[in-house]
């Protein structure tokens, strides 16, 4: 059973008392929460026991490892002699920590201390005229190499990072942009004079820190989510060392994340067979929507709506003629999603967008009595906002609303797992090549099946 108030105020009576019975011992200091009353119910108890010599020091440690374990039920016991430290988690999981010290070298090491007793009558005058110097001493040091520390490597672990990212090592690049804010987290707990070990004190940071702190959580294990992180935590830990000597700039890792991703885009605005861009009549229409566009975004939105509403839907309107790549869809203004996803990465990758196909197994009818086929869609990518999209050009009905949305999918169909329709969140830089057979074999797209599943894919996570 967990300890309550009540539990804790007997306890630290019991270390009291145990503490005034040793001769060695000339005064006890509460340290932290409890010496303000205590943050909540659970808080644990924490002194800072002063010696009348640096020779009692084991004696003491012994003495109270002793009376405790007598008294109470342990189920935790770690004595550090190096550290002069006793930690004891008792049967009801309440904590007790004990420094231990000569009372000639007393120091503050936190505002937050009570002296409950001290026979020397000198040991709290010593601590309030450590506070005087402390803090320098402690925190100045350590940020002294903090930042020589962190200096060091952090522009190597964001490349790091920048490559686990790249190549899909999504778990290995989580670890390191934690292990990256652990550092920044280190950096403001300097500046702020708060101990950053555990985060134990970032909570008293000002709510814009924590905010920047929480901006750089990764939201979704996808590679768009963690360049966001990335890129959040470059800026912030580079604008936290300004002015200190770093082997490579911000500017350079910058590039190079660039590099890294535009190798990775390169594949989305090639042009194939099936997307051929560079047909003139696709080349015209490029032009026709630049021209009516007034931003990158703004180009996107249109292209995709031109492609939803002014080119038909085979099946919609029984078309007697099979489009088969990008080009005969614009020409003959009909085409089946496969063809009509074809034209739209041709419209963005023409305008240097990266844009893929992605696919979902859907029923052919109402239910899964006819049979299955695979349908076609979009994915762009957005450079503006460091991420890919998906968009759903097959065209609008009576029972269908796909819409261009920057964040919440808007699809054509939703995914119904009890006829077993699979939406395959995948990203490919091209049509599959089984789709291009089947569509240069018929006639009739009204003939048109496909009895496979799509299982081996070319992939580039996406985020929904």
């Amino acid at each position: 059973m967990i300890f309550n108030i009540q539990d804790r105020q007997e306890t630290f009576d019991f270390i009291l008392s145990i503490a005034k019975a040793c001769e060695k011992i000339v005064a006890l200091v509460q340290v932290g929460s409890g010496a303000v009353g205590f943050t909540d119910e659970h808080s644990d108890l924490d002194f800072v026991v002063a010696l009348d010599s640096n020779d009692s020091m084991k004696e003491v440690m012994d003495y109270f490892h002793q009376k405790v374990s007598q008294k109470y039920e342990i189920v935790y016991f770690g004595q550090i002699e190096q550290r002069r430290l006793e930690v004891f988690v008792l049967s009801n999981l309440l904590e007790i920590d004990l420094g231990f010290g000569c009372y000639e070298q007393a120091a503050a090491m936190k505002p937050a201390f009570k002296v409950l007793y001290d026979k020397t009558g000198v040991v709290e005058q010593k601590m309030i005229d450590s506070r005087k110097w402390m803090d320098d001493a402690i925190f100045g040091d350590k940020q002294k190499k903090d930042i020589e520390f962190i200096c060091s490597l952090v522009w190597h672990r964001l490349m790091q990072a920048a490559v686990a990212i790249n190549r899909g090592s999504l778990l290995r690049a989580r670890g390191i942009i934690e292990y990256v804010r652990s550092l920044y987290v280190d950096l403001l707990g300097d500046r702020y004079r708060l101990e950053s070990k555990l985060n134990r004190e970032m909570d008293k940071l000002p709510p814009e820190e924590i905010a920047k702190i929480k901006s750089t959580f990764i939201t979704e294990d996808t590679p768009d989510a963690m360049w966001v992180s990335l890129l959040r935590l470059t800026d912030l830990i580079y604008k936290e060392l300004e002015g200190q000597p770093i082997s490579i700039s911000k500017e350079m890792l910058l590039e190079y994340y660039e590099d890294l991703k535009n190798e990775n885009l390169k594949e989305y605005l090639s042009e194939t067979p099936s997307i051929n861009y560079s047909h003139p009549l696709i080349e015209a229409k490029i032009k026709e929507l630049r021209e009516k566009s007034d931003s990158q975004i703004d180009y996107v939105r249109n292209a995709y709506e031109f492609v939803r509403d002014k080119i038909t839907h085979s099946w919609d309107v029984k078309a007697k003629v099979v489009s088969k790549n990008a080009a005969e869809v614009l020409e003959n203004g009909t085409g089946i999603c496969w063809t009509k996803s074809c034209l739209l990465a041709a419209l963005l990758r023409g305008n240097g967008i990266p844009a893929g196909i992605s696919y979902q197994k859907l029923t052919r009818g109402d239910d899964d009595s006819d049979g299955y086929i695979i349908h076609a869609l979009n994915t762009v990518y957005i450079p503006e906002l460091q991420k890919w999209i998906r968009l759903d050009a097959r065209g609008n009905k009576a029972t269908v609303h796909a819409k261009f949305s920057l964040e919440e999918e808007k699809l054509a169909f939703p995914i119904r797992e009890q006829y077993a329709e699979i939406d395959y969140h995948d990203n490919n830089s091209d049509l599959d090549e089984r789709l291009i057979k089947i569509l240069n074999q018929v006639d009739v797209v009204m003939n048109i099946r496909t009895d496979f599943e799509l299982k081996e894919r070319n992939v580039y996570e996406i985020s929904n």
